[in-house]
């Protein structure tokens, strides 16, 4: 199903079937449509991110992204992610401190520990603590 739109950023149609979609990427990558976000969107993700470039660009970014995004890849990732999450669920669920959750602290360190393990492999707890300390320092310029 496709829905037409008119806003104030212009006018266009979503579509929501995946064959639909792949029909509009593919007259994308071929040059002969051009995909719009509202500048919310832009604004968020950023002018030089994969949704928002098109042309020679937006293809070098997909050359680059495409082995991250594999089955294999993937599948590895969200093992990866589901053992990280249900480590720290496991041990915020039987702490006896204060609750964890309220510390910005302990939730950075989770943020942290997530994308490493998912990028690189696991990496030791001091490794963790240096990085947040650096980017507390880079944060405040």
């Amino acid at each position: 199903q496709s829905y037409a739109y008119h806003g104030m950023h212009g006018s266009g149609v979503m579509f929501t079937q995946e064959d639909d979609i792949k029909w509009v990427w593919n007259l994308e990558r071929k040059g002969q449509a051009v995909s719009y976000w509202p500048p919310v969107v832009t604004a968020l993700v950023g002018k030089g991110a994969l949704i928002s470039v098109s042309g020679k660009r937006h293809k070098l970014l997909r050359r680059i992204l495409e082995p991250a995004f594999t089955p294999n890849a993937l599948r590895d990732y969200f093992q990866t992610l589901d053992g990280v999450v249900l480590e720290n669920l496991s041990g915020w669920s039987s702490s006896k401190d204060k609750p964890v959750f309220y510390s910005s602290v302990v939730f950075k360190m989770f943020s942290l520990q997530c994308f490493f393990s998912t990028a690189f492999g696991q990496i030791e707890d001091r490794i963790k603590k240096q990085l947040h300390d650096d980017f507390v320092v880079w944060f405040q310029g």
